[in-house]
């Protein structure tokens, strides 16, 4: 007993706030001088701008503006969202208006001070880029020609002057390498995962394709080596995983050359001096660190914590590297590692004291069969077990190209805090196990993923883990209409469903999609038109009358991936035959809760939706 008479747990109620304080990391960036470490963070409350003296202490905020948010999409799939000047003085940033993905780039000082806007119109996208060497200038990408294609252009922060560098009719990006002799490395996407690398002659405004078997390779370059070898994280024709290459100069051609190999998708970061190249290794959603030489040779392991996920790994000097780790028990934060002495020290605190292990759910990692393909997942048990066997949900990721990893996710945590199991599958369509089982979704949206969702239904029956008569189905995005889909394909397994964000409608969802996606999105999902027959097999509106159990829509006004519309039509179906349905819309979000009290309060919805129907 405590001194008081009450049990020590009865003095710690946890509450919702609680489980949802720890904060992510969306982006980070050593400064080139070493002294200071910029970062993306939701600390208070929204994601901003923050920086930590390199050798750790109080994190200062450097932007204070909600309704400008820092995507964390385009940080962990795009080309990143901050960027510091080589001289060290400035940051520019990427951020978008409430989620409406409308990016624009502005700049401020490393003190905070001084923010500058790059000249922005209406409806035009940005794409962070580079600075000049000199600091003076910044190299960024925009739709503002023509809003189906990426140009090139040069921001001058003197004069405040913009001015086009290359207009290359097609979807290129900057990957934030500094241009080198005078060539700006571009990544230009050719098609759905298929990415070609090119290099832009800053003088002759030319750009050279400098990746071989053109259209069957997807590249990701991230630096140049000491000997001027182009290094890049690549895919190329009959290879199933990612691996790290050069590609070297031979006279007008670039021949590659591997420097890791085997299993899993290996990322690559470059060490100042151009000699070392860091690399991880996604193995089964838990990420492993090694180092090779950027000329080749014998990798070697670097002590990080086992069982978890690396994110933004950068050198910050020749020997010191800095990244985000996080566990599924553990929340995320900034960590620096000297090479030498192989010392690591958390910089950061971005967790909720309050929150103790024994609050948390440690998942297990489960490998199931589904027809001849091995799918992992992952179970999460109910942090404090009754002995009796708990109510699930079967939550769905986003994509369908994503992947249940090692991570801290607090939305699973809370909802396990809460009493429920999870179980998370990775199915068909997943990154991280091969080109051939990714690809597999490809115009398959609702057939193999239902197929391994059924599987995987099945290897829970047999597990005798959970209450089968006390299950729900949730997703946001692609898992929004997984959740939908699985809900008219199964209608009798589920007590309820939640969908955040789904589409319902894959015709109208592709009709009001981005422009520059259209290419994308017909090799992935289909054609409105020619394959508009398979599409309205694979859209659960279409089959509405078969979802007969209570469901909870969430929405955000602003996304411009999946419309308001979206959800309009599954609730208006809803209601016209009197299925019971709760919606709520956030006017101020898009793709995605940017704002705490938004997640909070979509989150209470959630438990009081669960605690009734559930």
């Amino acid at each position: 007993m405590a001194p008081n008479g009450r049990r020590p747990d009865e003095r710690r109620k946890l509450t919702l706030a609680d489980y949802l304080a720890p904060r992510g990391v969306f982006d980070l960036s050593p400064s080139p001088d070493g002294k200071e470490i910029a970062f993306v963070t939701n600390l208070d409350g929204t994601p901003q701008l923050w920086k930590i003296a390199a050798e750790g202490g109080f994190p200062v905020q450097l932007t204070r503006n909600p309704s400008l948010r820092f995507n964390w999409l385009f940080g962990v799939y795009g080309t990143g969202l901050i960027r510091w000047s080589p001289d060290s003085k400035r940051l520019a940033y990427l951020v978008d208006n409430n989620g409406d993905e409308k990016n624009r780039i502005r700049i401020v000082t490393r003190e905070g001070d001084d923010e500058v806007s790059l000249p922005w119109q209406e409806k035009e996208q940005c794409g962070l880029g580079v600075w000049t060497h000199d600091s003076r200038s910044f190299y960024f990408t925009s739709n503002r020609r023509d809003e189906k294609v990426f140009d090139v252009f040069r921001f001058d922060l003197a004069s405040g002057k913009t001015r086009a560098i290359y207009a290359g009719n097609d979807n290129d990006d900057i990957p934030g390498i500094p241009p080198r002799n005078g060539l700006l490395p571009l990544r230009r996407g050719t098609s759905y995962r298929r990415s070609d690398c090119l290099l832009l002659d800053l003088k002759t405004r030319k750009a050279t394709l400098v990746t071989p078997w053109h259209g069957d390779f997807d590249a990701d370059p991230f630096g140049f080596s000491r000997g001027g070898d182009l290094l890049l994280s690549l895919r190329g024709p009959g290879s199933e995983f990612f691996q790290i290459a050069a590609l070297k100069r031979n006279g007008d051609a670039w021949a590659p050359r591997l420097l890791s190999r085997g299993r899993w998708d290996k990322s690559g970061s470059l060490s100042p001096d151009g000699k070392t190249v860091a690399v991880v290794a996604n193995e089964d959603g838990s990420d492993i660190l090694q180092l090779i030489p950027s000329h080749g040779g014998a990798p070697r392991a670097v002590p990080v914590p086992k069982g978890g996920t690396l994110s933004f790994v950068r050198f910050a000097s020749n020997r010191r590297l800095v990244f985000a780790h996080s566990s599924p028990a553990s929340s995320e934060d900034v960590y620096a590692l000297d090479l030498v002495s192989k010392r690591l020290t958390r910089l950061t605190a971005l967790g909720n004291a309050r929150l103790k292990q024994q609050d948390l759910s440690s998942p297990r990692l489960i490998h199931y069969r589904s027809g001849t393909h091995t799918i992992s997942s992952w179970l999460f048990m109910p942090a404090k077990r009754t002995g009796r066997k708990p109510p699930c949900i079967v939550w769905i990721h986003g994509g369908p190209h994503g992947q249940m990893r090692a991570k801290f996710f607090p939305r699973l945590q809370v909802l396990a805090g809460l009493g429920y199991a999870l179980w998370v599958p990775n199915h068909r369509g997943s990154t991280g196990y091969g080109r051939s089982f990714s690809e597999a979704i490809d115009r398959s949206w609702g057939d193999v993923d239902v197929d391994d969702l059924k599987a995987g239904l099945a290897w829970l029956k047999t597990s005798g883990r959970v209450d089968l008569k006390r299950l729900a189905v949730m997703g946001g995005s692609y898992g929004g209409y997984m959740t939908l889909r699985a809900m008219t394909e199964l209608p009798k397994v589920w007590k309820c469903g939640i969908d955040v964000f789904g589409p319902s409608n894959l015709l109208t969802m592709l009709t009001s999609d981005p422009p520059s996606w259209r290419k994308y999105t017909d090799e992935a999902i289909g054609h409105v038109v020619k394959d508009r027959k398979r599409l309205i097999r694979q859209s659960p509106i279409f089959q509405i009358k078969r979802l007969r159990k209570p469901l909870l829509v969430i929405q955000g006004a602003t996304d411009p991936r999946v419309t308001q519309g979206e959800s309009d039509q599954v609730v208006a179906a809803l209601k016209r035959r009197k299925i019971p349905v709760e919606y709520l819309v956030f006017p101020d979000e898009g793709h995605g809760f940017s704002k705490r009290e938004n997640e909070l309060s979509a989150y209470s919805h959630i438990e009081a939706f669960l605690a009734k129907r559930l």
